[in-house]
């Protein structure tokens, strides 16, 4: 076993070390000259300009009741500041870097400016003056190029930086400006205002917000581009901004703009380019590590023709260790989000954390800033780096991680089977000292999950050209659609994807692509899975006839034409495999499906002749007992059961029932066992609603039954109301018969805790 699959190694050809901002083989020199060079590359638009220009424009045209600015909204590396760069050769614009001090990037921080707007000196005036210099330099230009009839956008891209820094070191012109109206139309784009708000103080952002109003008048808008969790504070929601003005004055916010879908661009040429003789396996693995957002493309400058430098990038980009704390429980989702695609929780302020500093993309920003839908999409390179932080003693604090946002509410738990499952269907085994997302045999991805003497006694036997295809999935993306063609399987193979389908979509949960080579022609097929998270309560056998009714939606050779209307009519069916993952039973055993249902046909047949010799037995004697009618009609019914279910497999399909949560079946995840069986049972602790001292403690995990009476318990509490007094009391003679039972308001209503837990006697004391 060692042999085919070790344990993670730390080689320097693999291992790309910890992640940290400030660390780096380049120096900043080399880093600043290949973020120019890329910000400077030919722009690819996908129709993302024209989308942004009709958006301006809409915001030009709003009435004076609203704030006179807009923001751009997305994750790091999407392009923000390269698409107002595109935007200002088609129409005035003035773009102004506020980066912090000592920070690396492009464009450069405008020094004179930023000092003038550091948090502690900016005030109203100081940016009504900074807009009046802005719009003064656009009319100077356009009044210096009238004359010679040579105005042009980039002419003033060229010309307002000059203007501008002059003016600010001149005191006495900077004194007696005055905003204006500006002849055409003013961008002015802050990047990167984050810093007005490192203080924890939000008085400098409300000083910038109640300057733009002035700029209705000046014919100018501003442009505010940054991470939503920073955005959100220059836009907070009615209920938390700290400003009155906005509810008295009734001022209202423009939309943001977050439709930035710049993903995927081409990167083949420029690989070759850069490194004509590099080998074809690292040319195949920085193609893959460029899909994704244009920021990795940008950085292949850097990466010197080494993979690992890319992968050491991408993890300094998810610890964001120059902001938070890499360890921080917002890291650990991050982690688990690219390889796995969690579902978090639209309202929670962990999607905005995550969005700032950890390359969570936004899919939708309300219009009230109340929620932001965030996503992981997929990108193979955070998947990778992912994976190879996970392996080195990260994935146990990011399980605890989870199970915490579980009960907290930051992440949907959904089908907590299939979440699991997820988990354990892409182990953290590092095959041949290899990348993560380089391809490995279906032979060597089965020894990695289930282990070699489960492989040896179970999928060994399995046919050649299925156990030497290839498996390259390194994390989960969902889908929408149901797999209808070959070309969307290999698709998934491309991007190392593997799938979780659409809810409720029966017969599958999760699907894995594998490539196989048949008589030299290459196909795509699946490893399709279902989750199952039952408890064996009932008898195993049953459990099990009962697993495979559901497993049998998709096994059939009917179903599979089904599933790829598409698939060439004249081509046989390739080879592919069930997996059923029952992950609540107490016992752990793995075995073939179709080898349990001729036992329990032949059990079943026992039975009933069995039953039959009694019958006869008991109809000689002229008897009918009740229990022989009830176990003939039990049997009846096991046997209709018995007889829906496939008795034999198709030739090209291959079955496995994996049953129980344990090291048995997946040793390799034997160290975070305990962790994964708490994903399973981990329900909010009731107690923390009412108790401060239980709030303190980490992870508290109640059974279902038991977490409900916590909860009536507290709630009975809450709604209980003190009794009116009685009739003696408010001074009635009569107090033989109202003394007891107290009066009620006709409009009152019993609480609903009350009439669950209260005996009968006293809920019809209630009605009455």
């Amino acid at each position: 076993f060692q042999q085919v699959v070790s344990p993670v190694q730390q080689t320097s050809d693999v291992v790309v070390g910890d992640a940290n901002a400030n660390d780096g083989d380049a120096n900043a020199n080399d880093v600043l000259q290949a973020l120019t060079n890329a910000f400077n590359a030919p722009y690819v638009d996908d129709g993302l300009l024209s989308l942004f220009k009709e958006h301006i424009a809409m915001c030009f045209s709003y009435p004076n009741d609203y704030y006179r600015y807009t923001t751009i909204v997305q994750s790091s590396g999407y392009g923000k500041s390269r698409l107002v760069k595109e935007y200002a050769k088609q129409a005035y614009t003035i773009q102004i870097c506020l980066r912090p001090l000592g920070w690396r990037g492009f464009p450069p921080r405008w020094d004179i400016i930023a000092h003038y707007l550091e948090p502690e000196y900016a005030t109203k005036d100081r940016f009504v003056t900074l807009f009046a210099v802005c719009v003064d330099a656009l009319c100077v230009y356009l009044e210096n190029s009238k004359k010679l009839n040579n105005a042009s956008y980039e002419g003033f891209n060229l010309f307002y930086h000059d203007h501008i820094e002059a003016a600010f070191k001149n005191e006495t012109v900077l004194a007696n400006m005055e905003l204006r109206r500006a002849p055409q139309q003013l961008l002015i784009c802050f990047d990167e205002p984050a810093v007005w708000l490192q203080s924890g103080d939000i008085k400098p952002f409300l000083k910038f917000r109640y300057a733009t109003e002035e700029l209705d008048l000046a014919n100018a808008l501003c442009v505010l581009t940054d991470t939503t969790a920073k955005i959100a504070n220059f836009t907070p929601s009615t209920p938390r901004d700290p400003s009155t003005r906005v509810i008295t004055e009734k001022m209202h916010l423009m939309p943001p703009f977050y439709f930035l879908w710049s993903s995927d661009l081409p990167a083949v040429q420029r690989i070759r380019d850069l490194w004509p003789d590099l080998p074809p396996r690292k040319q195949k693995l920085f193609k893959l590590f460029c899909l994704g957002r244009p920021l990795w493309r940008s950085w292949l400058e850097l990466a010197e023709g080494k993979p690992s430098k890319l992968v050491r990038f991408a993890q300094t980009k998810l610890a964001c260790s120059y902001r938070n704390s890499s360890n921080s429980s917002h890291f650990h989702l991050a982690l688990l989000s690219c390889r796995y695609s969690l579902y978090l929780v639209p309202q929670s302020q962990s999607c905005d954390t995550l969005l700032a500093g950890h390359m969570a993309t936004c899919l939708w920003l309300s219009s009230a800033r109340e929620s932001v839908l965030v996503s992981y999409v997929s990108e193979p390179v955070l998947a990778e780096a992912a994976a190879d932080l996970l392996s080195r003693n990260e994935l146990r604090p990011a399980l605890n991680s989870l199970a915490s946002a579980l009960m907290n509410g930051v992440v949907e738990p959904g089908y907590r089977g299939e979440l699991v499952a997820r988990i354990l269907l892409l182990p953290l085994v590092r095959v041949n000292n290899q990348y993560y997302s380089e391809k490995i045999t279906v032979r060597m991805y089965f020894v990695a999950l289930l282990g070699q003497n489960n492989f040896d006694t179970y999928i060994a036997s399995f046919p050649p050209p299925l156990l030497d295809g290839f498996v390259t999935a390194t994390h989960f993306v969902p889908i929408t659609y149901e797999i209808s063609s070959p070309d969307q399987l290999k698709g998934l193979y491309r991007r190392r994807a593997a799938a979780i389908c659409k809810r409720n979509q029966k017969g599958d949960d999760l699907l894995i692509p594998i490539k196989l080579e048949v008589n030299n022609y290459s196909v795509h097929s699946v490893i399709k899975v279902q989750c199952k998270n039952w408890q064996s309560e009932v008898h195993f056998k049953r459990v099990t006839s009962l697993g495979m009714e559901h497993l049998s939606a998709a096994t059939t050779e009917q179903s599979w034409r089904k599933t790829f209307a598409k698939w060439p009519k004249d081509s046989s069916i390739p080879f592919y495999v069930n997996l059923y993952l029952q992950l609540g039973a107490d016992n752990a055993v793995i075995y073939d499906p179709y080898t349990e249902i001729a036992k329990l046909t032949d059990l079943f047949a026992k039975e009933e002749e069995s039953l039959r010799e009694k019958a006869s037995v008991l109809n000689a004697q002229e008897q009918n007992p009740g229990w022989l009618v009830r176990k003939q009609t039990q049997l009846e019914a096991r046997r209709k059961q018995l007889k829906a279910l496939p008795l034999t497999a198709d030739e090209n399909q291959f079955s496995l029932m994996l049953v129980g949560l344990s090291p048995i079946v997946y040793p390799w995840a034997f160290p975070v066992m305990d962790e994964l069986k708490r994903l399973l049972t981990a329900w909010p602790d009731a107690l923390a609603l009412t108790n401060s001292e239980a709030s303190t403690s980490c992870y508290s995990y109640f059974a279902k039954e038991n977490c409900l009476k916590h909860v009536q318990s507290a709630l009975k509490k809450s709604l209980e109301v003190p009794r009116p007094p009685s009739a003696s009391m408010s001074g009635s003679g009569d107090t033989s018969s109202s003394s007891s039972v107290p009066s009620q308001p006709a409009h009152t209503t019993p609480s609903p805790v009350d009439t669950a837990v209260e005996p009968p006697a006293k809920r019809q004391r209630h009605k009455s």
